[in-house]
């Protein structure tokens, strides 16, 4: 559930421990002010209800796909290698896992690196317990959330956050702080959202670091990009 800069995060110095991702059917609002809402278990609607807006919190937090308590392993573009160079099978061990995020700076050294959606968690190094789901949106980010968040543009003050507390956003009316502005730009960016006046619904996942060595990697779930 995580892409590479938020890789890099999670092996920070204090590490990620949040990730927000879109929710795929977007609840919509009617004129009467309550949610139209859809029941969906990955594409699969099994049906639509009127809700307030913290009922609509509550049923989207019991349909996250990522689940409290659960561990996921974390997928990143890797190889597969042998002393000699040669590229690894997977299928005998003894090779040497390759990660991609490790060489952003340096020059690439050549591998035909595989897509993250390929890994095993045979070949993972990073695993994340979820500890707690919450259904919100985009704009209601706060200060300590984008610290959590480990994105390059952090604000280490709280005063950097609130001073721009009356800047106006591009392209829309509403009024977002320097900061919830920053992040609603990334989050376009990956995902082309219109994040100022849409305003879109999402899952924001707080989680904590795994020892490897503690969990049975052939019991755990997978994760996919992100931010």
């Amino acid at each position: 559930m995580m892409a590479a800069p938020s890789v890099l995060g999670l092996m920070a110095d204090p590490p990620k421990t949040q990730t927000r991702r879109p929710i795929k059917k977007q609840p919509e609002r009617m004129n009467s002010g309550l949610w139209y809402v859809s029941h969906v278990w990955g594409e699969k609607t099994t049906g639509w209800v009127d809700l307030k807006t913290q009922e609509v919190r509550q049923v989207l937090q019991g349909l996250a796909p990522y689940k409290v308590g659960r561990v996921y392993y974390v997928k990143e573009t890797y190889y597969r290698g042998w002393p000699d160079g040669r590229e690894a099978s997977g299928k005998t061990p003894g090779y040497t896992v390759y990660y991609k995020a490790d060489e952003q700076g340096h020059q690439d050294p050549g591998y035909s690196w595989k897509s993250s959606m390929f890994m095993p968690a045979r070949d993972a190094r990073l695993f994340i317990r979820i500890t707690e789901v919450r259904a919100q949106r985009l704009r209601e980010i706060e200060y300590e959330d984008v610290q959590a968040e480990r994105l390059r543009f952090w604000f280490t003050d709280q005063q950097i956050w609130d001073r721009g507390n009356m800047k106006r956003a591009r392209g829309g009316g509403g009024v977002l702080t320097f900061g919830r502005k920053d992040y609603v730009d990334v989050w376009e960016r990956l995902y082309g959202f219109d994040g100022v006046n849409k305003n879109p619904w999402l899952y924001a996942y707080t989680f904590e670091a795994v020892n490897p060595e503690e969990i049975d990697v052939n019991h755990t779930g997978t994760g996919n990009k992100g931010p």
